[in-house]
């Protein structure tokens, strides 16, 4: 797995996988963000009230997860 310095941060993760150690895990991630991230493979588009473009990455992928 990548050095966790060079995940890109996610404040809410979601569903994680469950394994040992911790940085083996990857996330999806529920942040809602202008832009995913470079590593995304499954990147949608949000509806938002406003009708800005928002983005949220739907794949797991390695974060570091603020919670």
């Amino acid at each position: 797995w990548p050095p966790v310095e060079g995940r890109p941060s996610c404040k809410r993760c979601g569903a994680c996988t469950r394994m040992w150690p911790p940085e083996a895990n990857r996330c999806v991630c529920d942040d809602i963000v202008p832009q995913c991230h470079e590593g995304c493979s499954k990147c949608e588009k949000v509806d938002t009230r406003s009708g800005k473009p928002l983005y949220q990455c739907q794949s797991f992928e390695y974060y570091n997860c603020a919670a």
